[in-house]
């Protein structure tokens, strides 16, 4: 389904109400104040319209941008992620056209918050996750927009150790390579080591003998969904 030009909240729901139970992808546009942003919506087996689901926003790296809807659904992530027993989230899944995603952080919101408005959204249960690229972004995010999530998971990222206060008040479970040579590992350590002094709910997976390239682990593991869905929002 590809909607064109900017599909309203109430088009949306329209959409989708026209269907009762399948696996279902939706391609959007979404034209913001600043930044237009593509993005894709998909729901997971067996998923019926009007479920409160859990929401993962996911961040891509630097290897989709550009690549449009067709590339952001050929991503890594969700060939790994199918591989994951009765899978429960909704999927967001914006696209780059070009630069990083601290520069489009207020359209994704606004696409992040519609979405959370429709009645097929768990508000209490909104995560985030990203690679790389996308790593950097769900940091910012995360920061940007605490209240927004209830636990966050940036895989080999980075960001600012200023913003720990605010990411103290999210669950976080960070995960980096410690051979990286792109990121450099001790990134991820010093975030944590910062949200923890801050007094948040942070911890660090380290890819031992491993350089970038670790998301796929990441992806297809279920015990880090089972760990996203104890955390809730109150």
């Amino acid at each position: 389904l590809s909607p064109k030009g900017n599909a309203t909240r109430e088009q949306f729901a329209a959409l989708v109400s026209r269907y009762d139970k399948l696996s279902l992808e939706v391609t959007m546009f979404f034209k913001g104040e600043k930044n237009d942003l593509e993005y894709v919506v998909k729901y997971p087996e067996g998923y019926r319209h009007g479920e409160e689901r859990p929401l993962l926003l996911f961040l891509h790296g630097s290897g989709t941008v550009g690549t449009g809807t067709e590339g952001i659904m050929g991503n890594e992530f969700f060939s790994e992620s199918a591989k994951v027993e009765d899978f429960p989230f909704i999927v967001l899944a914006p696209v780059l056209e070009d630069g990083n995603w601290t520069g489009v952080m207020r359209t994704v919101y606004d696409i992040l918050t519609e979405l959370i408005a429709t009645d097929d959204v768990d508000a209490s249960r909104v995560y985030i996750m990203g690679t790389s690229l996308g790593g950097e972004g769900t940091w910012f995010m995360t920061y940007r927009y605490a209240d927004l999530f209830a636990a966050s998971v940036p895989i080999c990222g980075w960001g600012s150790t200023n913003w720990a206060a605010k990411l103290a008040t999210v669950p976080i479970w960070a995960f980096h390579g410690e051979l990286d040579d792109a990121v450099p590992y001790e990134k991820s350590v010093e975030m944590v080591e910062a949200v923890k002094a801050a007094g948040g709910d942070a911890n660090l997976t380290t890819f031992y003998g491993v350089g970038h390239g670790i998301w796929n682990y990441v992806y297809s593991d279920p015990a880090v969904y089972e760990w996203m869905l104890g955390c809730c929002k109150p």
